[in-house]
């Protein structure tokens, strides 16, 4: 048997924004103990989940935070460089 876990980000009003492919996983039903998931496959499906929720979280912030509201006037940035993405720091 095959299963696919997608995310799907909705817009506030209900609308899809975006899907993303979180895991497939092929698991067999031949014995009891191959049913459900293993730890090992909860733990890798919870860490792929969190790093797109975040990833889509943080683009959501920051694009709220783009101007100030007092001088409704872009935030000026010193540094023009994209932050480097560190997947060790996600779990």
């Amino acid at each position: 048997m095959r299963f696919k876990v997608q995310l799907i980000v909705c817009t506030n009003d209900g609308r899809t924004d975006t899907t993303h492919e979180v895991a497939v996983l092929e698991k067999d039903c031949q014995r009891l103990e191959q049913l459900g998931l293993t730890l090992a496959e909860a733990k890798q499906l919870l860490t792929q989940l969190q790093r797109q929720m975040v990833e889509q979280q943080a683009t959501a912030y920051l694009a709220a935070r783009t101007q100030c509201p007092a001088w409704a006037r872009p935030f000026r940035s010193r540094n023009r460089r994209p932050a480097p993405y560190a997947p060790s720091l996600v779990r």
